[in-house]
């Protein structure tokens, strides 16, 4: 995660899970015991011990210990969509801080007809842009878009390293061509 800014995590596990818990965990972090979705905001650089569970119906538990690192966030504009044609329109922006991260900055593109703010999980679409040093420009394509409707997307940016939580941009709106 990163200082001050909401951070999402899916768990994932085999033997189809009907049950997701938190053992060791700060405060900070909570998960949704049916979805497996764990979020929190961190409230100071770290390293922060926690604990995943999960159970299927048949009564197997699986434990997962692990460390969540907490970074300085990095920071990244957003211009407005660009290059917008029937199917498709182009994102970009600036990597204006790593969060002193030299790794760089992943960052990614949410989108779709409706805002899902700063969930991840609550958009219909996402795309990988790529990594980005500090002062680096990004472009990215929003594809698979229908004629003549109304979008909304945000970028959002991590640590490369992907330690950081999401950093996002605000949602910004266009049109495709009819």
């Amino acid at each position: 995660g990163s200082v001050g800014k909401p951070t999402f995590y899916r768990l994932a596990a085999t033997g189809s899970p009907t049950w997701f818990g938190l053992g060791r965990a700060p405060n900070w972090l909570s998960i949704n015991a049916t979805t497996g979705d764990v979020s929190g905001t961190p409230p100071s650089i770290g390293s922060y011990p926690v604990t995943f569970l999960a159970a299927n119906a048949a009564g197997k538990t699986g434990v997962w210990a692990t460390a969540l690192v907490v970074t300085n966030a990095p920071t990244l504009t957003t211009n407005e969509a660009d290059e917008i044609g029937l199917y498709g329109a182009d994102v970009s922006g600036t990597i204006t801080s790593d969060g002193a991260d030299s790794t760089g900055v992943r960052v990614l593109a949410f989108y779709g007809t409706t805002d899902g703010g700063d969930n991840p999980y609550a958009w219909d679409s996402q795309v990988e842009i790529g990594n980005y040093a500090q002062g680096a420009n990004y472009r990215g394509r929003l594809a698979g878009l229908f004629v003549g409707q109304q979008y909304h997307f945000r970028t959002a940016g991590r640590n490369n390293s992907g330690r950081g939580g999401l950093v996002w941009s605000a949602t910004k709106t266009f049109s495709t061509l009819s």
